[in-house]
């Protein structure tokens, strides 16, 4: 079984991010790393190559030059392969374009498991999975805790978080993607000895045009998705309760801060009835046709 691993470099959470204008961010000359999904996806991946369960893990990214130093990185945790997608204005990339991409990579390597982060860290978006999926017309499993082969022979076992804590368990067949969710594992110490010695490796670069995607086509079809503005966070309001009520409920509304309990409905039929179900809920309540 051979795994590939998608990664993607985004700014370090620490640095100060400056906003030039109301839709523009200054990330130029900020340190980078390996977004902290994708370390446990490769974490994860390597992990199955130890135990004898994949064969391969090769890692695929988007990005320039400087990338390289993150795939290095990536070889030096156990990967055996890095292959580097070259586009100049990789920041510019909309989770469709990213998807598109990869897809097209992906497409002409062998694999029967894509891992990739549930999202980013920088965007906080988390579709290039489901868009990889489509893309590449097979299932996903999003917001894997723990991935395990199953008894049941080429079957593989994912056990998914949900809400409140909640657990789902499914099973799928290669070939899938499967989107890590934080909590499936604790990425390894790099040492300098793993990463000197990764160094000595080669990264295969690949550039967009050379795999059937002309720069053009991002001017003209893309971006799906594009972002019109910034906004600094809401200030925090301060809670005081109705002094209107007994002491008992007062206090009960400065401990929960005025928060009321949420209702939820489970909807637990098939995708076919439950999309159906969805459909029907959503028109009800936001009158789309």
């Amino acid at each position: 079984m051979d795994i590939i691993v998608c990664v993607r470099e985004v700014v370090d959470l620490a640095s100060p991010v400056k906003v030039l204008d109301s839709h523009t961010l200054n990330t130029n000359n900020l340190p980078r790393e390996i977004n902290p999904f994708d370390l446990l996806a490769i974490e994860e991946a390597v992990r199955w190559k130890e135990k004898g369960i994949a064969a391969a893990v090769t890692i695929v990214s988007i990005g320039s030059e400087r990338t390289s130093d993150s795939l290095y990185k990536c070889l030096a945790m156990g990967a055996d392969r890095a292959i580097l997608v070259y586009q100049p204005h990789f920041e510019d990339l909309d989770s469709w374009e990213i998807a598109s991409i990869l897809g097209k990579v992906i497409n002409s390597l062998t694999w029967e498991l894509v891992f990739c982060g549930q999202k980013d860290m920088d965007t906080e978006l988390g579709l290039v999975g489901f868009y990889l999926a489509e893309i590449l017309g097979v299932s996903i499993a999003s917001r894997a805790v723990k991935i395990e082969p199953s008894p049941e022979r080429g079957k593989i076992i994912v056990h998914r978080k949900l809400q409140r804590g909640d657990r789902e368990v499914v099973m799928l067949a290669p070939p899938a993607v499967i989107a890590i969710e934080a909590g499936l594992n604790e990425p390894r110490y790099i040492s300098r000895r793993s990463l000197m010695a990764a160094r000595d490796k080669t990264i295969e670069r690949i550039d967009v045009v050379a795999i059937g995607l002309p720069l053009s086509k991002f001017e003209h079809d893309f971006p799906k998705i594009k972002i019109v503005a910034f906004s600094r966070p809401m200030p925090k309001k301060i809670f005081v309760p109705d002094s209107s009520l007994p002491p008992a409920r007062r206090l009960h509304e400065v401990v929960s801060a005025g928060v009321r309990q949420k209702k939820a409905t489970l909807i637990k039929e098939n995708p076919g009835e439950a999309a159906s179900k969805l459909i029907q809920y959503l028109s009800q309540k936001i009158n789309i046709a």
